[in-house]
């Protein structure tokens, strides 16, 4: 990693939020899950519509505490340096384009597994399954990918389960999501951690409509 220029971590004054989620941006990570996911993450974050990290919290952070660029194009800098000793509730590691996360470096893979082991989830975005499955946590796991990802993933990793045709998978400490919005997933997390009444605070504000209630 590229440790010349050391970003500082911010610290947080206030009560304890319910909700802590680190983000680890490869180079040409799908911009349109990550921003779902945040956004989502920001409306449950403030009772108000000032965007203040209150109840949720989150970082940005790159593989060399550099800026990196969204496949679209979009240049984002880091807000902490990467950091996996931190008890984050959550660590989400975006992909995007494979030719960044086809073969991720040893150092990486590494440190995941030991986040695993800690047991703080996963979440892989887009072909951040690719990441996760070099690093052997998705063996025997059912894992969501990109339809258009699938005969690559089986051939690289025949021992994991992929699925095309999910939102969103838990399974065994990993959260899979193959890309999309990513709302729905938001969307749980925001419910099982804030309650409720936040997480529909968050639909209604990014005008989605609640999932009708199952047929008992």
């Amino acid at each position: 990693m590229n440790m010349e220029q050391p970003i500082a971590a911010e610290h947080h004054s206030g009560p304890s939020p319910d909700l802590t989620v680190g983000f680890l941006l490869m180079n040409q990570f799908t911009l349109v899950s990550v921003a779902g996911l945040v956004e989502s993450l920001r409306f449950a974050a403030d009772e108000s519509f000032s965007s203040r990290q209150i109840f949720c919290r989150w970082e940005w952070m790159t593989c060399d505490n550099q800026p990196v660029t969204a496949s679209c194009g979009l240049t984002v800098s880091p807000t902490a340096a990467l950091d996996f000793s931190r008890p984050w509730d959550y660590f989400v590691v975006a992909g995007g384009l494979l030719e960044e996360t086809r073969q991720p470096p040893q150092w990486l893979l590494q440190a995941l597994r030991e986040l695993h082991a800690r047991n703080i989830p996963i979440i892989t975005l887009c072909s951040g399954a690719f990441v996760a499955g070099n690093a052997g946590m998705l063996d025997g796991r059912h894992c969501a990918i990109h339809f258009t990802t699938r005969d690559e993933f089986r051939l690289r990793f025949p021992e994991s389960i992929p699925v095309i045709d999910k939102a969103y998978i838990k399974d065994g400490g990993i959260i899979s999501c193959p890309g999309g919005t990513a709302i729905d997933l938001a969307a749980d997390l925001i419910r099982y951690h804030c309650g409720l009444v936040r997480s529909q605070k968050v639909l209604k504000y990014l005008l989605v409509e609640e999932p009708a209630a199952p047929v008992k």
